[in-house]
């Protein structure tokens, strides 16, 4: 984000993921083929942060899942968090954290993954903007980059072999 490289000043942002479909209405033994050809405006994401001095900054992301809520979709708050930024090797968040586990979770915008869709482990065994309420410290140390979060657990009672961690959380 760009907030980290401003002194002081608000960063907004955001982009918008629509996918289309359009599938063979026959298969391969000539017999009508059930999927029907659709139009998904998958997600709008606004971002807002905020530098309030050489420490201290404020980022959040507002997802709308769907385009609206009325059909399954949904709005929550993908994240929103403080950083005491401390020096290039130390710092400090609190708040709504993106969960550091798997490739697409924390960098999951659309230019990020290959295809039209995230892979089925990014959506179903590891959720992806898989979220949780915590605090923790990050930073980089030559060209490793480290997260570590308390933050809340798990609800095993959410596990299945259809959705994986993904009701869990």
């Amino acid at each position: 984000a760009t907030v980290y490289t401003k002194k002081q000043s608000v960063s907004i942002a955001g982009y918008g993921e629509m996918l289309y479909e359009d599938f063979d209405h026959q298969s391969d033994v000539d017999a009508s083929s059930q999927p029907i050809d659709q139009l998904d405006f998958l997600r709008a994401v606004i971002y807002f942060g905020y530098r309030f001095n050489d420490r201290f900054l404020f980022n959040s992301e507002i997802e709308i899942e769907h385009a609206n809520t009325d059909h399954g979709g949904e709005v929550s708050v993908e994240f929103a968090h403080v950083d005491y930024l401390m020096n290039d090797s130390l710092s400090l968040r609190g708040g709504r954290v993106l969960v550091p586990m798997g490739l697409l979770n924390e960098f999951h915008e659309p230019t990020i993954f290959l295809g039209a869709r995230r892979t089925e482990t990014e959506q179903f065994v590891i959720p992806t903007t898989w979220r949780e309420n915590g605090f923790g410290i990050f930073g980089r140390h030559g060209i490793i980059d480290y997260r570590a979060y308390l933050m809340n657990g798990l609800n095993a009672g959410g596990f299945n072999a259809e959705e994986g961690l993904h009701e869990g959380r």
